[in-house]
């Protein structure tokens, strides 16, 4: 009777340390999870500042873009601008000696002395 008792108080303290084990094991798995919960959301924070930076970033190059786009159209169309107000000029000078020079012409000969 001795020896049964001994057997299943071997088998007890088995079945016992079994057990501590495998709470131990379900400690550990749920401070891995809560580990790996906290991992996450660091990492989805990380995620959405880099988003933001990113974002930030584009609307800066963006700006930059038109503002040069904007300056170079500028100093365009005052080059335009000038070559334009040039011709007219140029133009309006010719008129004036076409004009003149019609009004040297008077039945079909030539009377002015230039």
């Amino acid at each position: 009777m001795a020896a049964v008792m001994r057997k299943m108080s071997e088998s007890v303290k088995g079945v016992v340390a079994k057990r501590a084990a495998q709470k131990a094991g379900v400690a550990a798995k749920k401070q891995l999870i809560k580990d790996g919960e906290a991992a996450l959301q660091i990492a989805s924070t990380q995620v959405s500042t880099a988003k933001d930076e990113y974002e930030t970033q584009l609307l800066k190059e963006e700006k930059f873009i038109t503002s040069k786009m904007s300056e170079s159209r500028g100093v365009k169309v005052t080059a335009f601008a000038q070559k334009w107000e040039g011709l007219k000029r140029e133009m309006k000078s010719n008129d004036i000696d076409y004009a003149k020079m019609m009004g040297c012409s008077k039945n079909s000969e030539w009377t002015c002395a230039t």
